[in-house]
């Protein structure tokens, strides 16, 4: 089986770390390394890491940065000081389950298979169960290249990858995270988005980890119910939607052109039609924007036809959008979409 390295990102973790390093070493299959990089944490974070590293069955290897780099890049440079042949990203503040780091091994014995995750169950800071992320699920427990929609996201704790992945770091920096104005992805959106344009991502539906919500999480845990959802959908401003993600595909488009000259075979082929659905996507957002903004409703009927020309909706493919957004284009945005729109300032913050 492979070799596996946890990369844990700290920052003032005193509160919780304890725990998690001691399901870390109970692991069924141990880990090669624990590799910590922190953030300058101020707390005995790192004390209680120094600690662990006396009795733990595995090295344990902490890196401290000089200047503080926030979570994005400091998992980044986790994943990167990683030497096994698979790289386990690792919060500071869950528990894992014994056998998580040998269920998700396992599936790298298929050698399609880039990036694996898998389900949770989320906890408080008591350790009362609040549910599941079984809404983050992907659609099959082996997912084929392209066929997952291009913004779901495992969390990174949940996370197993191979090392190749972290090869293509130095273009991260050009990316966008569309959650996030003015971003680069997050180390869990970069690595989901690498491993499932160029292989195959397996799930696992079994809850591998407690996730822990305490307050200080820097992302927690949506619980809303299927209906606040949906009626945040119908009254959300459309234009809110489209440039955000817009200018995400134009972005991971780029970066997959930029890869290409990395990428022999089926590899290259795969980044070159990932790229062409990016900027397809791209195409389809933009009209949706004008959807939603343009005051005249010619030209708002002129962007639905756009958005259809391009083959925009069905729900039989995850790079159209949802018949759920079919619904509410013709009710709500031919008719009152630039009513919902921000001013042109707004629109202009994901640039």
């Amino acid at each position: 089986m492979s070799s596996v390295s946890v990369a844990m990102a700290t920052y003032n973790g005193e509160a919780h770390i304890h725990e998690q390093l001691l399901s870390l070493a109970n692991q069924s299959l141990a880990p090669v390394e624990l590799v910590v990089a922190d953030d300058c944490s101020g707390d005995r974070t790192l004390d209680i890491v120094r600690e662990f590293a006396r009795t733990a069955p595995f090295a344990v290897r902490i890196y401290e940065n000089e200047t503080r780099l926030g979570y994005r890049a400091n998992f980044m440079r986790a994943a990167c000081l990683c030497t096994s042949d698979l790289i386990s990203f690792c919060d500071q503040d869950d528990i894992w389950n014994r056998r998580k780091i040998e269920t998700c091994a396992e599936c790298f014995q298929d050698p399609k298979v880039l990036l694996a995750y898998h389900n949770a169950v989320v906890i408080d800071a008591k350790g009362q169960e609040l549910g599941t992320l079984d809404w983050r699920a992907a659609p099959r427990s082996l997912n084929p290249p392209m066929s997952i929609n291009p913004w779901l996201i495992g969390p990174g704790f949940t996370q197993v990858f191979r090392r190749s992945l972290p090869a293509f770091l130095d273009l991260w920096s050009d990316s966008k995270d569309q959650n996030a104005c003015g971003e680069p992805m997050a180390h869990d959106q970069w690595f989901f988005f690498l491993a499932a344009t160029l292989g195959s991502i397996a799930y696992l539906s079994a809850p591998l980890a407690f996730y822990r919500q305490h307050g200080g999480n820097l992302c927690g845990w949506n619980g809303a119910s299927a209906c606040s959802k949906f009626e945040r959908y119908f009254t959300a401003r459309g234009a809110d939607d489209s440039v955000p993600l817009e200018r995400g595909c134009r972005r991971r488009a780029e970066i997959l052109d930029a890869a290409q000259p990395r990428l022999e075979g089926v590899w290259h082929e795969r980044a070159a039609e990932a790229a062409m659905r990016y900027r397809r996507l791209e195409q389809k957002y933009a009209a949706r924007r004008t959807l939603y903004t343009a005051p005249q409703i010619g030209r708002r009927l002129k962007a639905f036809r756009e958005i259809l020309s391009l083959g925009g909706y069905g729900d039989d493919d995850v790079w159209k959008f949802t018949g759920k957004s079919l619904a509410k284009d013709v009710s709500v945005g031919i008719f009152f979409g630039h009513r919902l729109q921000r001013t042109p300032e707004a629109l202009e913050e994901f640039e």
